[in-house]
């Protein structure tokens, strides 16, 4: 009776240590609880690392040229530096945006600031090392930097730069934050690609701006980071599709051979007709199946062989690719999968694509990049450079319609007028139209503006 007691007791807890392990299992492989283990089932990662999304943006062409089709377009144009808020753009260049106009060009900082987005939307966070020309070693502290020392930057990937130490005050406002980190430096000799092991360099935290998060876990709450997590599967079952397809096509352009010999083929007969031994008969037809693959005038003669070419029988991917295409558009954030795969559909619909583009990089510039450009002025400022003054990036409007769409627009609006002539009305005035096709206003009814009369002496008085 007690071992029967214990055996249960057993069972129970090694039933329990059970759902506990597929409990866990199911919540890192998939969503589906019945099945925990389809991530393995599918061939896909259980966790990703910066490793599988670095391969995935440097080997697979759709989700490449996703990442790159958004960086460039949001980069389409370089932002201006303002003193104080956005809306004091229209005002006479002041002495201080003249300075970080020079500075930006010097120190090559918005083309530093696309790579840095780019290497960010592929892992979870990316950097900026700041060269500081103080004459001072990295793993010292950067103070009272002036902006003539810093003479350019460095763009690394997250696998190239890892946190060290952190801030574990409560009571610092860097509470938090990385205290220092260990560059990767990688030193090539010469164009023989000979380069020695990598060797670690400790940075101290002044001299790097990061963008993202360091201590992510696979999520973020800022939009625009880890952009491949999200449509990592999609992308991966695309390179299924297209690797098996092509994979089929080589296969029937290969013209595998398969020989069939009857129930009353003689070996020997068919030995001796090859001039090989029996046992030789398959080395045979191997060397006559290269000959037949390598020349265009070659035949075999068989003797009660039937010989048939092996061919793969493939459904249309179309169907399959464009399903997946579209999951991992919606991954981007409702990418336009046209925009992607540059096809064009119609003109409307083309110009629809272009405008959601065009907003998906509106939202990553007002929502992203303008914090980061903040909080990089912010690090300088805090470094000596550019102390006491508040920086506000400006950029051009990637809605504004093109030269053509504002001519169409002004003959439409002539159109209209021509049109209101029988009701006597006039809809728009000539200097509305002017100003709708991209032209600079002119004095109305092009009437010079006259001088002011000369004042008239009173009651006929005469001045003196």
């Amino acid at each position: 009776m007690e071992q029967s007691r214990a055996e249960m007791l057993v069972n129970q807890c090694q039933s329990a240590l059970e759902r506990i392990r597929m409990a866990r299992v199911s919540q890192v492989m998939g969503s589906d609880s019945k099945h925990g283990s389809l991530y393995r089932v599918f061939g896909l990662p259980t966790e990703l690392t910066f490793e599988h999304k670095k391969n995935m943006y440097d080997r697979n062409g759709v989700a490449g040229g996703a990442i790159d089709k958004l960086a460039g377009k949001t980069w389409e144009s370089y932002p201006e530096l303002v003193e104080g808020e956005p809306s004091a753009e229209n005002k006479v260049d002041t002495p201080l945006e003249k300075e970080l106009r020079k500075f930006c060009k010097r120190t090559k900082l918005w083309r530093a600031f696309r790579a840095m987005d780019t290497k960010r939307m592929v892992g979870n966070y990316a950097a900026l090392i700041i060269k500081i020309a103080d004459g001072k070693d990295w793993s010292q502290e950067a103070t009272n930097v002036r902006p003539d020392q810093i003479v350019g930057y460095m763009p690394v990937w997250e696998c190239q730069l890892r946190v060290t130490d952190t801030e574990m005050d409560r009571t610092s406002e860097r509470y938090g934050e990385p205290k220092a980190w260990a560059y990767q430096e990688i030193v090539s000799y010469d164009n023989s690609l000979n380069t020695k092991p990598a060797q670690e360099v400790n940075i101290h935290w002044t001299r790097v701006v990061y963008f993202g998060d360091v201590f992510t876990d696979g999520s973020t709450s800022e939009f625009g980071n880890n952009l491949l997590a999200r449509g990592f599967n999609a992308f991966t079952a695309i390179e299924k599709i297209n690797q098996s397809g092509a994979e089929g096509f080589f296969k029937n352009a290969a013209r595998q051979l398969h020989a069939n010999f009857s129930k009353e083929a003689r070996m020997d007969e068919v030995a001796r007709m090859m001039g090989v031994k029996v046992q030789e008969i398959s080395d045979a037809f191997q060397a006559v199946g290269l000959d037949l693959n390598s020349k265009f005038d070659s035949f075999m003669v068989t003797q009660d062989v039937d010989v048939n070419a092996l061919t793969v029988s493939m459904p249309n991917p179309q169907e399959f690719f464009d399903c997946c295409l579209q999951e991992a558009c919606a991954s981007l954030g409702g990418f336009p999968a046209t925009e992607l795969t540059g096809h064009m559909t119609g003109e409307r619909s083309s110009s629809e694509n272009g405008n959601v583009m065009a907003q998906l990089a509106t939202s990553r510039r007002v929502n992203v990049i303008n914090n980061d450009v903040e909080d990089f002025f912010a690090h300088l400022s805090g470094i000596g450079c550019f102390t006491g003054v508040e920086i506000s990036p400006i950029w051009s409007d990637l809605l504004d319609p093109s030269t053509g769409d504002k001519l169409d627009n002004a003959k439409k609006m002539a159109e209209i007028n021509q049109m209101g002539l029988g009701l006597g009305e006039r809809y728009y005035t000539q200097q509305e139209i002017r100003t709708e096709s991209g032209m600079e206003p002119e004095p109305e009814d092009g009437l010079e503006e006259l001088p002011p009369p000369e004042p008239q002496p009173e009651d006929g008085i005469e001045q003196q």
